[in-house]
């Protein structure tokens, strides 16, 4: 664990997972598909690095409070465009009760996306902020934000510069690195 930075633990990359959706030859953030926040979402969309996922997961899945997030509110900036078309099916609706629990302690999208992630045993939530990492810790949920998903990007031969990558995501709106 990098001091300072989150509070879930290091994963290391899983060895190749075959799923119908797959070669076998990807490797995996997790054997269930990964339950995501919105900002790595956005983050990858903003640097052009949305494709890292498909090398990374077979599927990712996005709550619809998280959905609502990216696209409403995101306009008409150029990459809600690129979110739309690649997660469209992905979305999905947690347990109202179980948002409603977590929101007590953090705000609606990360509450969803919590909600999502403590339904779908074994999966990896993705994602940067803070209280909701440390609510994802509580609850032992496993967790990686951003920076984490391109460093294992780059250990999978995913992108040619993870420098470039990290420096990209930088020059946007201020931004909490995930590195776990």
């Amino acid at each position: 664990m990098i001091p300072g930075v989150g509070a879930c633990p290091l994963l290391p990359l899983r060895p190749p997972v075959k799923t119908p959706a797959s070669d076998g030859k990807k490797w995996s953030l997790s054997r269930h598909a990964p339950v995501a926040d919105a900002s790595p979402i956005i983050g990858l969309a903003k640097i052009g690095r949305l494709q890292i996922l498909d090398g990374l997961a077979h599927e990712v899945l996005i709550p619809r409070e998280v959905w609502n997030e990216i696209v409403a509110g995101g306009g008409a900036r150029p990459e809600v465009e690129s979110i739309e078309r690649r997660f469209l099916d992905s979305v999905r609706d947690p347990d109202e009760a179980s948002v409603a629990g977590f929101r007590r302690e953090i705000d609606a999208g990360e509450a969803a996306a919590l909600a999502l992630a403590t339904a779908n045993p074994g999966c990896l939530l993705l994602i940067d902020d803070a209280a909701g990492r440390q609510v994802a810790e509580a609850h032992q949920l496993r967790c990686i934000g951003t920076a984490g998903l391109l460093l294992r990007a780059k250990r999978a031969g995913l992108t040619d510069s993870l420098t470039r990558d990290l420096e990209a995501l930088q020059q946007q709106e201020p931004f909490f690195f995930g590195w776990t």
